[in-house]
């Protein structure tokens, strides 16, 4: 199964998604094309297959690393959730680019992923302003303002910027975050 997947990535990737088939899934793969028939009814539901399995595999690395962080500090903790994000990332950077540009999947499982998400930051914020290292967000808006500057460092190359390394990619969003952008006072 893992090699059909892979498979389907690199085709989505090499041709688009018009222009990947079952035929030229099945051919990379090593399989018969009655093979993907017989697990998957169409291209469709196997890309969603292959969607649900990267964001599987993210939530499940994401709640890896927050538990070897739970003793860790707050800055740590955020560090780390980015970097465990932006290393699946740069993993899969050219399906990933893709699949946002293109919004390719079921908007309900876009929507199930940018909840779970949304949830993963919501919880670690909170601890933040246990800590009083945040101010009060009533209106929600740190978690989504992290969860698009995520987004945004994945389109760096689309503004001629050069790609950050995973680990430097999230000391810079959470930097930011934190620290903010503003000069010190002198």
């Amino acid at each position: 199964m893992r090699e059909i997947l892979a498979a389907t990535e690199e085709i989505l990737v090499e041709n688009g998604v018009e222009h990947a088939t079952m035929a030229k899934i099945a051919e990379r793969a090593g399989v018969a094309v009655g093979t993907l028939y017989n697990r998957f009814s169409d291209r469709d539901e196997l890309i969603e297959v292959l969607l649900a399995e990267r964001r599987g595999d993210l939530l499940r690395q994401l709640d890896e690393s927050m538990q070897a962080l739970e003793q860790a500090g707050f800055r740590e903790q955020l560090v780390g959730f980015f970097t465990t994000l932006f290393t699946h990332m740069a993993q899969h950077r050219p399906f990933l680019k893709l699949v946002f540009a293109r919004e390719i999947g079921a908007q309900e499982g876009r929507e199930r992923m940018s909840r779970e998400m949304f949830t993963r930051l919501e919880n670690m914020l909170k601890r933040g302003h246990r800590e009083k290292l945040l101010r009060r967000d009533g209106d929600h808006c740190f978690a989504l303002t992290l969860f698009w500057s995520a987004k945004g460092t994945l389109a760096r190359d689309d503004q001629g910027l050069a790609e950050l390394s995973p680990a430097h990619a999230a000391r810079s969003v959470v930097g930011l975050f934190l620290d903010g952008a503003a000069r010190e006072e002198r």
